[in-house]
């Protein structure tokens, strides 16, 4: 795969995911942390900013997707760095972390890591 085409990948997930936070955030904190509204308000909260935050950078890679190769790695470092600085927060801040969200920001980084290191 091409940086290219890996960073078309990465659009793709990242809008994905962050749908899946904004809309299923309720369900997936009343999942983990049971029915305390409290909870689910705070922990709904938190999963509808990280889905903003996923598709506000997905827009930015699809509007330069069309870059030269050197300048998708720097975007494909960018965004592992980004992916990778909210895997630490969820691992400190998040006692029992939801299976969707581990995996999906697991998955992220190891393909922005990929493209990273992948040769043109």
């Amino acid at each position: 795969m091409t940086p290219k085409r890996i960073l078309l990948l990465s659009i793709a997930l990242l809008f994905f995911q962050g749908i899946f936070y904004s809309l299923a955030g309720d369900f997936v904190v009343s999942d983990v942390f049971g029915n305390d509204p409290q909870v689910i308000e705070s922990g709904s909260i938190f999963l509808k900013f990280l889905g903003t935050y996923a598709i506000v950078l997905a827009f930015i890679f699809f509007l330069l997707k069309n870059e030269k190769t050197i300048i998708i790695k720097k975007l494909l470092l960018g965004g592992g760095v980004l992916v990778l600085l909210q895997l630490i927060n969820l691992f400190i801040y998040i006692q029992s972390i939801p299976i969707e969200i581990l995996f999906s920001t697991i998955f992220l980084f190891l393909l922005f890591v990929y493209g990273y290191l992948k040769k043109a």
